[in-house]
């Protein structure tokens, strides 16, 4: 594997993984939270539910995208259908 593949494919793809996992990660303390008995419910653990579900805990790129897996999704389809759209291309080139 040479530093070229490492630094433009593994690594970023990496890094995107990652901040993936703080927007998934940020919703875990819900089932905690739905969890608690009748008894110790209060209006601290209503607020403490409010607030991670209106919340969107995630890294963005100056607040003109979020990193959250549609995003990241989103990306991945955006690259497959450019790609082949270039093979169609590089055959109807060769055919002329």
């Amino acid at each position: 594997m040479s530093i070229f593949t490492h630094l433009c494919a593994e690594r970023p793809q990496k890094i995107c993984w990652n901040t993936v996992r703080v927007y998934e990660y940020s919703k875990t303390p819900l089932s905690v939270l739905y969890g608690v008995h009748q008894r110790s419910y209060c209006t601290e653990v209503e607020l403490f539910t409010q607030q991670i579900l209106r919340t969107n805990t995630c890294l963005s790129g100056s607040h003109m995208f979020s990193m959250n897996r549609n995003f990241l999704l989103t990306i991945a389809g955006t690259i497959i259908t450019f790609e082949l759209v270039l093979m169609q291309l590089k055959e109807i080139a060769a055919s002329i």
